[in-house]
């Protein structure tokens, strides 16, 4: 008999899975929020690179890019060696990585970035790793900015990453996913939603510019859109134990 769950999926945290689901959401959460921000904004889906060294790559919210050096060629196709040419080249001990995160601005001539909405990977939450490095360098960025920040974090396993200090939330055995949001300019309370795993999702706030109203996204409405569209529920061996938080 298949597990119920009314929220969160705990398999969809293993990373065969989570890959897929991980841009199924981020895609389904941009279409909530496009059609019901108001006149003056728009929601778009955007990725930014990162490089994350092969030995503590994790497989999440990623498209990987190669970038092969093609051999010197004679006219007529044959490999030509070229004076003083190296045996070989070996790259880099590195991956390219493209992170998907949405992106909410304002529309027309005088566009700024109103909010930015992250739905955190293991890349981001292995500690000590340069995809966590890296992504704690742009979360500081943003709470010093005027750019509100949504974090969405639906993985027990890794680092706290989201914003909320982990110390000023309850304590960790009363939850088991988080939800954060650094409303600018105030650096010093972060609203949260706790998520247990026998707990649907919850709807959560996103802002806009004042006097303009929050958005509200039904993130339970998202995830359910994501999991269908991904066809999950025929796709999960519920066989398999649950991964390790």
């Amino acid at each position: 008999m298949r597990p119920q769950y009314p929220g969160m999926n705990p398999y969809l945290e293993a990373p065969f899975y989570w890959q897929s689901f991980h841009n199924e959401l981020i895609f389904c959460i941009h279409e909530d929020l496009a059609a019901k921000l108001p006149s003056g904004y728009k929601s778009s889906v955007e990725q930014r690179l990162a490089i994350v060294p092969e030995d503590n790559y994790i497989r999440a919210d990623i498209s990987v890019t190669g970038h092969p050096v093609p051999a010197s060629t004679a006219a007529g196709g044959a490999a030509v060696a070229e004076r003083g040419a190296p045996t070989g080249i070996a790259g880099a001990l590195s991956s390219e990585l493209f992170e998907w995160f949405i992106e909410i601005r304002t529309v027309g001539k005088n566009r700024r970035v109103v909010a930015i909405i992250e739905v955190l990977s293991p890349s981001n939450k292995a500690a000590g790793t340069a995809g966590n490095r890296e992504y704690r360098l742009k979360q500081k960025d943003l709470l010093c900015s005027d750019t509100h920040l949504l974090e969405i974090e639906l993985l027990r396993a890794g680092a706290h990453t989201v914003a909320a200090p982990l110390q000023r939330l309850p304590p960790r055995d009363h939850w088991d996913y988080v939800v954060s949001l650094y409303r600018a300019p105030d650096r010093q309370h972060f609203p949260y939603w706790l998520i247990r795993l026998s707990d649907p999702l919850p709807e959560v706030q996103v802002p806009l510019i004042e006097p303009d109203h929050d958005v509200i996204l039904d993130l339970q409405a998202a995830f359910d859109h994501a999991f269908r569209s991904g066809r999950y529920a025929d796709d999960i061996d519920y066989s398999e134990p649950l991964p390790v938080s």
